[in-house]
Order: C-alpha cells, then sequence, then structure tokens
C-alpha cells in the first residue's frame, strides 16, 4: 500500500501535475482592453516579480502579442499553491506599471494553481503619468516608442503621435507636422508649464470639417534641449547638435512614420514647428530641407541664440515654394522678439521669399507660454494648410447624394441613399470631436441615436473616394 502511495506521488512529481515541486505553470494575460492608451504601439512588455529575481526586462520574461493587441507569457517551474509577487514594466524600473491616477501600485500577488491563466488591467504607466496633475491627451493620442532610437547623436527620445478622428476606418492619407517638445503640446501631466492642446485644437477644426491631419511629437532632450536645437554653438548657453537633430528628423523619423502610418509622404504634405529653441530648430531645418518641408510654423522664436540663423536664411535662399507662419507677443523679451522675428522676415524676403509665402503675426497679450501658443495652433494651422482639402463639402439636403430624416432627430437618424450604392462609411462625432458612432453598409441606414444628449454633431459619409460632411441636430 506505502509502495503505491508512493508511485502516486513520484507520478504527480514528474508529469509536472503541481502536486509537489516546482512544476506547475500559469499564463499571465493582459487583454488589449487591458492597456492605457498611452502604451507605446512600439515596444515591449514584460513581467518582474520574485519567480525571476525582479529583473525589469529579462528577454525570457517578455509577454508575447499576438497581433490583435493582446499579450501573454506562459511562466513555469512554479511551485503549486505558492504565492508569487511580480510587476509589469515596459523593460525597466522607469517604466514600471502604476495606478490609473498615476500613484504607486503595490506589488501584485497571485497564488499559483497550475494552468491558470489569470487576466490582468494595467492603469498607467510611471513615466506617462504624474499624480498631482491628471492626464489631459485625448484618445487619439498614442506614444508611438518610448525609447526612439536617434542614431545621429547615439540617444533615444519619445515619440508621440496623434491621429486623426477618422483614421481608423477612412482609408485616407493624411498630411504631417513634426513638433518639437512633445512633453508639452498634448499632456498637462508630461508638460512644463501646461499643454498646447493641439490634439484638442484639432478634434475641433476636424468638427467644424477640416481634413484632419498626423502630428507627430518629439520630446526634447531636457538637458541637451538647446545643443539639440541649434546648430550653431552659444559660447554661454550650447548648442551646435542641430545638423544632426535635423538629419534624425528627416533621415530616420520621417521614413519611419511614413512606412507604418497613411501619410501623404511629399513635401507639399509635410510641415514642421515648434516654439522658442523649438521654433529656431524648425525654421532651420525647414530651409534646410525645402525638398522635404513645405510648411513651417514657428512661435516665438529664439533668433537672439544665434546671428547665424540669418546667415543660413539668406545662404540657402528660396529652393521652392513655401508657406512660414512668424508668430510672437509684442512684449516678449521686452520687444526683442518682434525685432528678431522683423529682421528674419526681411531675410526671408531679401533671400527670394515672397509675402504670400510668409505670415507675419503679433499679439498685444501675447506671451512666452504654452497658453499663449495653444490659442495661436489653430489660425496657423488653417494658414499653413490652407490649400490642402480632399473632402467635398456640402450645405444643404438637396445637393447630398442621400436623404437624412428626421431633422432634427431624435432617437434614431435616417439615411437613404438616393441612387443604390454597394459600400459606405459612415461615421458621427458629437461637438468635441469624439466619435460616437460607426458602420460600413450599403443602401439605407438607421444610426440609434436615443443614448445621445442633445445637440450639434457632425455626420461624415465617405462613399466612391468623395466625403460628405454635415452638422446635423439632436433635438
Amino acid at each position: 500500500m506505502k509502495r503505491n502511495l508512493f508511485l502516486v506521488g513520484l507520478y504527480f512529481w514528474v508529469f509536472g501535475l503541481g502536486v509537489w515541486g516546482q512544476n506547475s505553470a500559469i499564463t499571465l494575460v493582459i487583454p488589449a482592453s487591458g492597456l492605457p492608451d498611452y502604451t507605446p504601439i512600439e515596444g515591449s512588455l514584460y513581467v518582474s516579480g520574485s519567480f525571476n529575481n525582479w529583473h525589469p526586462g529579462r528577454s525570457d520574461s517578455r509577454l508575447i502579442p499576438d497581433g490583435s493587441g493582446n499579450y501573454s507569457l506562459m511562466i513555469d517551474s512554479l511551485t503549486n499553491g505558492a504565492t508569487i509577487e511580480y510587476k509589469f514594466t515596459r523593460g525597466n524600473w522607469d517604466y514600471v506599471e502604476t495606478q490609473a491616477n498615476g500613484t504607486f501600485l503595490n506589488n501584485r500577488t497571485f497564488i499559483v494553481n497550475n494552468g491558470s491563466t489569470p487576466s490582468h488591467s494595467i492603469g498607467n504607466w510611471d513615466d506617462m503619468s504624474n499624480p498631482s496633475v491628471p492626464n489631459s491627451a485625448t484618445g487619439k493620442v498614442r506614444i508611438l516608442n518610448s525609447d526612439f532610437a536617434i542614431p545621429q547623436l547615439n540617444r533615444k527620445r519619445r515619440i508621440w503621435v496623434y491621429l486623426p478622428p477618422d483614421y481608423a476606418f477612412s482609408g485616407k492619407r493624411y498630411p504631417v507636422i513634426y513638433m518639437q517638445d512633445g512633453q508639452n503640446i498634448f499632456d498637462n501631466a508630461t508638460s512644463f508649464s501646461g499643454e498646447w492642446g493641439l490634439d484638442e485644437s484639432m478634434e475641433q477644426l476636424f468638427t467644424g470639417g477640416n481634413q484632419g491631419a498626423i502630428i507627430v511629437g518629439i520630446d526634447n532632450g531636457g538637458a541637451t534641449r538647446l545643443d539639440e536645437y541649434s546648430p550653431w554653438v552659444n559660447t554661454q548657453y550650447g548648442g551646435g547638435e542641430g545638423d544632426e537633430y535635423a538629419s534624425f528628423i528627416v533621415n530616420t523619423l520621417k521614413p519611419h512614420i511614413d512606412s507604418i502610418f497613411r501619410t501623404e509622404t511629399g513635401r507639399d504634405y509635410t510641415a514642421i514647428g515648434g516654439s522658442s529653441m523649438g521654433g529656431l530648430i524648425s525654421l532651420y531645418t525647414g530651409i534646410e530641407y525645402q525638398n522635404v518641408f513645405s510648411k513651417i510654423l514657428v512661435f516665438s522664436p529664439s533668433f537672439w541664440f544665434s546671428q547665424e540663423c540669418f546667415n543660413h536664411a539668406q545662404t540657402k535662399g528660396k529652393q521652392y515654394p513655401m508657406r512660414i507662419y512668424l508668430m510672437c507677443g509684442t512684449q516678449e523679451g521686452n520687444g526683442s522678439v518682434v525685432t528678431d522675428m522683423q529682421q528674419m522676415y526681411n531675410t526671408l524676403i531679401s533671400s527670394g521669399f515672397n509675402a504670400q509665402e510668409l505670415n507675419f503675426v503679433t499679439k498685444s497679450d501675447g506671451q512666452h507660454s504654452e497658453w499663449f501658443w495653444k490659442r495661436e495652433f489653430p489660425d496657423a494651422y488653417q494658414w499653413l494648410f490652407n490649400t490642402q482639402t480632399t473632402a467635398v463639402q456640402y450645405s444643404i439636403d438637396e445637393e447630398l447624394p442621400f436623404i437624412l430624416s428626421p431633422i432634427p432627430f431624435h432617437d434614431s437618424l435616417n439615411i437613404l441613399w438616393k441612387s443604390p450604392i454597394k459600400e459606405f462609411v459612415l461615421a458621427l462625432y458629437n461637438d468635441s470631436g469624439q466619435n460616437v458612432y460607426f458602420n460600413n453598409k450599403a443602401g439605407s441606414q438607421v444610426i440609434n441615436t436615443e443614448k445621445l444628449p442633445k445637440g450639434i454633431y457632425l455626420l461624415i459619409i465617405e462613399y466612391n473616394g468623395m466625403v460628405f460632411r454635415k452638422k446635423v441636430l439632436k433635438g
């Protein structure tokens, strides 16, 4: 009898059924719905715990993606019934998970039960959140990569991407704006002293009928910001790495963005912009690479950093048609920013650009601050891209190829095509630019709007290469 019991125990031990010894296995799962919006599009997820000496980025502790946004990892050689502790990271402790509000998360615990598949939801990431300042970016903002390589400078940098509201279903290609100081353009939680709110501005412009654009935000390098944002050395403040930084945007980042997103790759659809030192390097890069960029946004520029910026503009001269938007407050630097900006305007004119290609804007209440640049961005964007339009807009129902009823609508909105069609794409947005309905069907279409609050909505229908936009009211 004792011999039989011994054999049974040996069987369990040998075949790993988890009764004795370290032979139990579990599979940790993170579904797509369990990842924060800021989880980088590119990058890896790891688990760190008591079973791997708390290493934050071991290759054998990397969760495997399934191609649909879900991640999983089987961990074996565990003791059945033992309690393990762990956390998820993106490769190091600077990128560890936190609670949703950004505060510290205690170690996760799980009692090992062979064959278990515990599912997890990650609230936030430590490098993407600030407990004292809530995240404020819209759902269309994503982190492309937290450690995107800058081979020209042997550094890495976080890259942000804003995608237009209809990107997921439109099939369209979009213009691209490359913006400096990426920490400051989308989110209060990562900004230095407030955000530009470019995502909210673009959502509002889209609701008003604008075609939309992709915005790529490049974080500044902190201690290396002044070095990277000027090709010329200022003996007091640094500089001198601007050539390499500009080359990074043109020769490394832009080709990568064009390879993974639906971009309009030509210069007519490519812009670069920034403020302060970011304005200086944006103008330099745009003038240096006129074959790549046709639009430059320059807010409150730090032309004082080096007089060479004027020599560069004069020497390069006009090589292609351009649109350059120069803007600042009249009292910035006690008026010196306006003076420098006027000198740059005159230099650009004398080097071959005409007045129609330049827009010189000053505001009496303007300050060297994010709130000012936030307010002025929509006007600058619309001026820079005023020749870019792909949407066919209609203002009265007789011109639409479909009939809407009832107007104003209540619990439902009906779309009936005047002629039979095979397929169309339909989306409905509220006045904040949020997508509240999407479908892809043919023939008649009925939208259930019972749960939508009263207000103005933007209906977008794409059919046969045309985009129809119509504002509709729910009464």
